[in-house]
């Protein structure tokens, strides 16, 4: 795929009083692009082959701007982004926080509710988005920014392309699915399918129901691509044990980043956390931190534990993380 952003493919509306400003060099504006994405077409997760990324000039924007490529979490889409983060971005920007920002956003979401970033993602991702900034005249790596399942599709990416970016804020990293993936949760997706609803109804009509069946439907998909069909991951007792466990084991720390480059351990990490966190565990993160810190002696990885939750302290937690990384960036 090559490496420069057609701005070109098709703009979704127009501008008009309630919608933001077009995106022009020097001020704040909006870009909502359709981009090609052949190679992540998966009918059956009801994944496009076109993938949606809002553009966002945060202050007076040029060549200097800090580039940051943001990876919502499950459910969660570009209008998400616009409502929680921008204005704290924006904020910051205004306060002399942060310099000013030239913001991708990714619409990760799929019939489930999303693929974790995994598999052909990374690929489109290391060079498209990346080719969008250099289009737009912006200098410097991009940072990454994630949320719960887009902090680990960060975390991952980063692993993976570590000379493609300048620095990772995870907040809330999604980084085990033990309750997920649980027997409990397993039965139950088995009776969805067994009674005819299940992943293949889900991917035509996306419906906030059944979150935990979803979430592990669509980690199944993202990570275990070689169960041919949904019916042959929950086959019996003994293989759906089998396919939690490994499922399970995809997402632990230890094999996410046992074996990680150079490159990597050079990167500027920091890692969000809170105590009452319902969604994601605390202590998962802790793990995490761990990880990375036994893989990356003497790294740049730096954990932060808030009282707080993975929601109410998103805002706040991106642009704390933004503005630590904001001296590596560029480099």
């Amino acid at each position: 795929m090559s490496n420069v952003f057609v701005l070109c493919v098709a703009l979704l509306g127009g501008p008009s009083a309630a919608q933001p400003l077009p995106l022009q060099p020097g001020g704040p504006g909006e870009q909502v692009l359709e981009v090609p994405a052949p190679g992540l077409a998966s009918p059956g997760v009801g994944q496009r082959g076109r993938v949606t990324v809002a553009v966002h000039g945060v202050g007076a924007w040029g060549p200097e701007a800090l580039p940051v490529l943001y990876l919502p979490g499950f459910d969660a889409g570009t209008e998400d982004v616009r409502a929680t983060v921008l204005p704290a971005l924006t904020a910051a920007v205004e306060a002399g926080r942060l310099r000013p920002l030239l913001v991708a956003v990714v619409d990760g979401r799929n019939g489930l509710g999303g693929g974790f970033y995994a598999g052909s993602w990374g690929d489109w991702l290391a060079t498209a988005v990346p080719g969008l900034f250099r289009s737009l005249g912006v200098k410097g790596k991009p940072v990454l920014v994630g949320h719960s399942m887009g902090a680990l599709g960060a975390l991952r990416l980063a692993v993976a392309e570590p000379d493609v970016f300048a620095g990772v804020v995870a907040v809330s990293p999604v980084t085990g699915l033990e309750s997920v993936a649980s027997a409990r949760v397993v039965r139950r997706a088995a009776g969805l399918l067994a009674g005819g609803e299940g992943p293949s109804q889900w991917a035509r009509t996306p419906t906030l129901a059944h979150f935990r069946e979803r979430l592990f439907w669509a980690a199944v998909a993202a990570f275990m691509p070689q169960q041919r069909s949904w019916a042959s991951a929950l086959k019996g007792t003994s293989l759906t044990a089998s396919t939690r466990r490994a499922l399970v084991a995809q997402l632990e720390p230890q094999h996410a980043f046992g074996a990680v480059p150079r490159g990597f351990c050079d990167l500027p990490v920091k890692l969000y956390a809170g105590s009452r966190d319902v969604l994601v565990a605390e202590a998962s993160v802790k793990r995490l931190g761990e990880a990375l810190a036994t893989a990356c002696p003497g790294g740049d990885a730096t954990r932060v534990r808030h009282d707080g939750d993975h929601l109410s302290r998103l805002p706040e937690d991106v642009v704390e993380g933004l503005a630590g990384l904001a001296a590596h960036a560029g480099r």
